[in-house]
Parts: C-alpha cells; structure tokens; sequence
C-alpha cells in the first residue's frame, strides 16, 4: 500500500461513461449491502446472498473495464473525472441521513484515498474488500480500520491507496502515532554472516513457527483474555497494571457492544470487573467510550434480532449500570419493535430506580418519542422523586407526551400529583382531559369538585372543544352539592326555547341522572314539561337509561 493524496482535477457530471454508469450502480447496491450488513449482521442469509451478487457484478465489471482507479473524498467516489456516488439531493429522503453512515465518509475515515483496479484483480481481492466494509462500522469504535483489515489480505491485484499516518485519526479518536522505543544496537551485524548463521535452522524454525501459529488459530484470542488477566494482575496488582488493562478492556467491550457481538461483550466486561471489581479507576473511561457508540446502528441490529440476542444486550447493559444510559435511552429512541422499547424501558426503570434525575436531561430531547418514552420509564419508577420531573412535561408541545403524563402521574403519591392533574385539566385535547378526569376520580380531594366547576363556569368554556365541554360537564355527576346541582341545571335549561341539542347538554342530562338525589331527579322530570324539544329528549335519555341500569 502506497500513501497518498490524489484527488479529481474535472469534476464534470454529464451522463457518464459505461465504466462510470455500471460502478455507479455497482456501489448503490453496495451501499444497500453494507446498510443490511449493519442491520442484519454480515452472516445473515440475506446478506451473504447480496454479496455473492456484489462480488459476481464486480468481476464482470472487471473484465470489461479494468484498470481503473477509484479515487475518495468525504462525500463523492470518483473514476476518473466523474463522480460515481454523489451526495443525495437536497430535501430528499436520503439527504436526511447521516454524513457518517454513508459509503464515501466510510471510505474516506478510515483512511482510503484511492482504490486502484488492476486486470490481476482476483476474487480473493474483491472478497477482502467487501468483508472488511461488512465489518467495519460507521462509529468511531471499531475494533480494525478498512485499512487494517485490507492490509491483512494480503491483496494481489487491488492497490490501496492511504493517506499519510498523520492524517489518520485512531478509531478511538485522536491521531495514530509510531514509537521508536527499540534499543539501537551496540553495533552492526554483517547481513551476510548473520543469514549465514541462521539458514541452518531456517526449516525447523520456520516448521515451530508455523505450528505455533496455528496452534493460536484454533480458538479466538478472546478465549484468553480471561487467563492472561488473571495471571498478570497476580504478579503486578499496580494501579499501574489497573489502568493499561482498564484501557484495553474498555475498547475491546466498546468495539463488542459496537459490532453487537453480545457474548464476546461480557467476556469482556467479566475481565473488565475482575482487573477493577468496583469500577474505581475504570467508570470514567467506560461512560466516556460508550458514549461514542453509534445508538442507532446497535438498534438496527437489535430490532432485528432474535430474543435471545435482545435479551443479552439488556442483560448486558443492566451489568453495565450508569455508564449504559445514554447508549439505553438511545436505543430506545430508535427502536420500532415493541419488546424491544418495552426491554428497553424496563432496563432503565432498573438503573435509574434509585435515581430517576438521571433521565433529567432527556426530558429536553426535541424529539418527542424520545420525551414520552422517557416519561413512561418515571411512570414505570413511580414515588415521590418522578414528580418534579414529570412536571417538565406537563405543558411539553405535543400531546402525546402530556397524555404520557397523565398515566405517568397514576404511580406517584396523591397529594403531590393533583396540582398537576388539575393543571391538565386546561389541556384543548378531548383525550387528555378524560384520562385526566379518570384519575381525578380517584382523589378523594374538595379541591377537585372545586376546580371542576371553575372550569365549567369560567367564560372560554364555551370557546372549548365538545368533546371537552362534555367530559368536564359529565364529570359533575360525581360530585354531590347544591353548587354542582345548580350548575347542572343551568347548563340543562340553557338556551330556553331555542336550545338545541349540544354534547354538554346531553352531559349536563346524565350528570344529574348520576347524581341521583331527589332535587337531581326533580330537576329531570320538570325538564320532561320543558318547551324546547331538545331539554325534555335530553331528560328523558338520562332517565331511560337510569332505569334500566336499575
């Protein structure tokens, strides 16, 4: 691989070369395959039958086209002086996704300045190129660059193209770097003799080394970790030794939860717990990496995924504790699947039961799914604590947070709910007032029957929505007193003869048939004489269906 940094000198459009039009079509389906990839999983069915179709399309391009090279920039792929993958147009669907998730800034982060194309190109090469995009994420934690992993290839005819070491941000952030940290020798040893003096052990060594690196194929490194920690934090139990596995581990569990490899994560969080078991010198660095994770690829994939998965992935972030609950809520916000926002929901009821301030700040989020969400997980904590933080949302702009609300408030104590309650009880939406009302039924309060009838007699009642008017009018009928019969009354003969049917009327009827007292009952039967047609129906409804609830 040669480092460098070409990029276009014409960038005319046009309608393009045939070499230009298929690859343009050729990486629309790649951007598809590694948008599945990152979904599904590369192993997935529908994945490896995508890429055998990518990689046949590819070779055919090869035959017809090749040489040519591909050079990269953050936003465009470019043959030649064409430019073979645009950014999308504005306002389109595609222009509202992320820069990040796109192949151009994949290409592009992880190093790649041009691909060169030869006739020699083989099947091994493009297989490589499309594996290492399967496997290499979108987010900054990633546990091997494009780069990396086309190195270890082994290519033949591909020739990738870098840019220089000091553009090149490590994975983790910041810039990688060399260190020259072997001792220079005390003199020079004559190439000549030295291969004379070890070419007669060439064959055996080259046979130990051999078996030796098989031996370490056979299983997974990550089978070791478990071991090596042991036996290292027993000979130097530093704080030294602490921080240089702390370090490792954390990245090797982020890049886990990254790549949603959930077993290999919490062999990593057992090592993790074993070198710092209460997360002293390690939590810091643990909330700071997690939060570098791409939320919305993990959910991707967990939507997808089986319950099994799902449920190791909560198991795993439960264990995590404080340090997941940006990486939860973020989960949360892009889940579709209903088990998993109700996985994720239980899981930050759990963290945050002893401290539900936590969630503070997500009560500002301006996506509303995200808010209603998170005031379901207070419903969910419930006691005194979720009060204040539900009132933040009391007044939020969409209604189906401040119906969220509403429930919310059923799991915290009486007394300090009916501010609220009574609060939402201006609200203009018909749906909100009645799950309000339901639970003001549960108050054994004067204040409630109070503010039910200042609302009623206030003058922008009528302004109020039917549906409105009629639950408030309605929910009189809990409510015994001459004051509320009064009202009642006059809401019944309201309009004199020329009253016509309304919903508060009709409410007005039933409330007093709840209510049930003989002056309620006196009230109905003398609206059965009434002259207007519409009072004495509205009388008689109410009577009709109080006896036969009889």
């Amino acid at each position: 691989m040669t480092q460098t940094h070409r990029t276009p000198h014409s960038r005319g459009a046009g309608d393009g070369s045939p070499a230009a039009r298929n690859l343009a079509e050729w990486f629309r389906q790649l951007d598809r395959f590694v948008r599945m990839a990152r979904t599904f999983g590369p192993t997935a069915p529908n994945c490896l039958s995508a890429r055998t179709r990518l990689l046949e399309d590819f070779l055919e391009i090869l035959g017809y086209h090749a040489p040519f090279v591909l050079h990269c920039t953050p936003l465009e792929v470019w043959l030649r002086d064409e430019a073979i993958v645009r950014p999308p147009v504005a306002g389109s669907a595609d222009a509202q996704a992320n820069v990040e998730r796109r192949l151009p800034f994949l290409l592009y982060r992880d190093g790649l300045r041009a691909l060169t194309f030869t006739p020699e190109t083989t099947r091994d090469d493009v297989s490589a190129l499309l594996d290492a995009l399967a496997r290499a994420t979108t987010a900054q934690v990633t546990d091997a660059d494009l780069v990396t992993l086309l190195w270890e290839a082994n290519l033949h005819g591909l020739r990738v193209d870098v840019a220089p070491l000091e553009e090149r941000p490590e994975p983790g952030g910041g810039l990688a770097a060399t260190f020259d940290d072997w001792p220079a020798p005390r003199q020079a040893a004559d190439p000549a003799a030295a291969w004379r003096e070890l070419a007669g052990t060439e064959a055996r060594d080259r046979a130990d080394f051999l078996a030796e690196w098989t031996r370490e194929r056979a299983a997974p490194w990550t089978d070791h970790v478990a071991a090596l920690v042991r036996e290292v934090m027993a000979l130097d139990p530093s704080p030294d030794t602490v921080d240089a596995f702390g370090h490792t581990l954390v990245t090797w569990l982020a890049s886990a939860i990254q790549r949603c490899a959930w077993e290999e994560a919490i062999g990593a969080l057992e090592a993790l717990q074993d070198v710092d078991p209460d997360g002293e010198r390690t939590t810091a660095a643990l909330a700071r990496v997690l939060g570098t994770i791409d939320a919305e690829a993990v959910a991707e994939r967990l939507d997808e995924s089986e319950p099994e998965a799902q449920a190791r992935f909560f198991a795993l972030a439960v264990r995590l504790g404080r340090p997941a609950l940006d990486l939860l809520v973020g989960v949360l916000a892009i889940a579709t699947r209903v088990r998993l926002r109700a996985a994720a929901t239980t899981a930050l009821s759990y963290l945050c039961a002893d401290e539900p301030g936590l969630l503070s700040r997500h009560l500002a989020d301006p996506r509303w799914y995200v808010v209603r969400n998170i005031v379901f997980v207070l419903g969910q904590i419930g006691g005194p604590d979720v009060v204040p933080l539900l009132e933040k949302s009391v007044r939020h702009a969409d209604v189906r947070v401040r119906r969220s609300v509403v429930h919310a408030l059923g799991q915290t104590p009486s007394g300090m709910r009916l501010p609220l309650l009574l609060e939402l009880l201006d609200a203009a939406d018909a749906q909100t007032v009645s799950a309000t009302l339901a639970m003001l039924g549960r108050e054994n309060d004067l204040r409630v029957p109070a503010a039910l009838l200042a609302r009623v007699m206030a003058p922008e009642f009528e302004a109020r929505p039917d549906e409105v008017k009629a639950a408030l009018v309605a929910s009189l009928g809990e409510a015994a007193g001459e004051d509320v019969l009064a009202v009642l009354e006059e809401l019944l003969q309201r309009g004199g003869w020329f009253a016509r049917r309304t919903a508060e009327r009709t409410a007005a009827a039933q409330a007093l048939a709840r209510l049930g007292t003989p002056a309620a009952l006196a009230v109905l039967r003398a609206g059965l004489d009434a002259r207007a047609e519409a009072i004495r129906a509205s009388c008689q409804d109410a009577l009709a269906r109080r006896e036969r609830a009889a």
